[in-house]
């Protein structure tokens, strides 16, 4: 599964990025500090999935539909440090939303729900992932990350 990260801290893309490194079938194909560098990236080449820093410099809820238009197959999971935004996220058309306060394994959770395109999901252990009208151009099938244990 080729993943984009974008956030504003670099800490935090290079923590996120260690952390699904480390899982089988995770590749980080790229990294953006904003929005412009994540239009940037995008039009390189579309991953199959975009971790969003929802506070990402130059983004509004509104541009979801950019990115859905750019790249229709990929999959969107929102990040957070503010978990009531999460209604927000999910309104405006991500797949999944993790607080980046929630433990490791729940981002890995989200990341394989993710690669194996599963609708919505309850917001209970994991994320939740919204119905897009997307489902049929999403035929591709990507192979989900393993959920090795994190120590």
């Amino acid at each position: 599964m080729k993943i984009l990260i974008s956030d504003n801290r670099q800490r935090v893309r290079s923590a996120v990025g260690l952390l699904l490194e480390q899982q089988e079938n995770c590749q980080v194909v790229e990294q953006a500090g904003d929005f412009a560098a994540l239009l940037q990236s995008l039009a390189a080449g579309c991953p199959d999935l975009i971790l969003l820093d929802w506070e990402l410099e130059g983004f509004h809820p509104q541009k979801i539909s950019l990115l859905n238009h750019q790249c229709p197959q990929a999959r969107i999971i929102a990040l957070s440090s503010q978990p009531e935004s999460r209604s927000r996220a999910l309104a405006a058309g991500v797949d999944g939303f993790v607080t980046k306060g929630d433990p490791p394994q729940k981002l890995l959770a989200a990341v394989a729900a993710a690669a194996e395109k599963a609708p919505r999901l309850e917001w209970t252990a994991l994320p939740s992932f919204s119905e897009k009208a997307k489902s049929s151009q999403r035929k591709a099938k990507v192979e989900p990350c393993s959920e090795n244990q994190i120590p």
